[in-house]
């Protein structure tokens, strides 16, 4: 379980999160929920234990984020602002470095067939489109093997296609007992693919699940 305690977090000088507890269970996939600027991406940077000044609040597996090594191995994540080291390299081959680098058995063949890289996958990254981009970055975190996988808006940028081939591979990934953060504004993918939304509202966290969609949840704690 990846878990918040006792956890307070500010974002570019306003409180976002006072005194929370929260869970995130394995075989789930949660919907982070929110306006924009109020702050997801400043929890998700905070769930990777790198941008949190309070390590010993955030725990996946009964490891804190202390514990760096151990840590990042269980828990991964991947930004719409993140870079590629070159694009010089071809997706295959960074996926093929990513198992080496983490020690994983290389999924690299799998995440490309589920995803339909097939296309691009042995062009250099550089020449990549959005969508491309986008695609290999889930690929790319997944690829990792950790348990925990923190992914920013996952559906930005892909077409209708790719898209349903994202919502198979997350509910492959619930199934094999992993869990998935997805900040998104894309409710109808978040109430078609997650079983739980998280929305930031009134500096804790507020969750909805069951018969509770995530687009009722961003309603109850937005447009009322």
């Amino acid at each position: 379980m990846l878990s918040l305690r006792n956890f307070n977090l500010s974002c570019g000088g306003e409180e976002l999160l006072t005194n929370v507890d929260a869970d995130f269970e394995p075989g789930k996939i949660y919907a982070l929920l929110g306006t924009n600027g109020i702050g997801k991406t400043c929890l998700l940077q905070a769930l990777t234990g790198s941008a949190t000044r309070q390590h010993e609040s955030v725990v996946a597996d009964g490891v804190s984020a202390m514990e760096c090594v151990t840590y990042r191995k269980l828990v991964a994540a991947t930004f719409e602002t993140d870079g590629f080291v070159s694009g010089r390299f071809s997706g295959r081959e960074l996926l093929s470095m990513i198992a080496a680098l983490w020690k994983t058995d290389d999924a690299s063949e799998s995440l490309v067939s589920s995803l339909d890289m097939s296309a691009f996958v042995d062009k250099r990254i550089g020449s990549y489109s959005l969508g491309m981009r986008q695609l290999l970055r889930i690929a790319f975190t997944v690829q990792t093997g950790a348990r925990y996988l923190l992914v920013d808006e996952p559906f930005n940028g892909l077409d209708p296609i790719k898209a349903e081939l994202l919502g198979e591979l997350l509910l492959r990934l619930k199934e094999a007992e992993r869990c998935v953060i997805m900040p998104t504004h894309d409710l109808a993918h978040a109430d078609a693919f997650c079983d739980e939304g998280v929305a930031i509202s009134n500096e804790t966290l507020a969750f909805g699940g069951g018969e509770f969609k995530p687009s009722e949840l961003f309603a109850h704690c937005y447009q009322n």
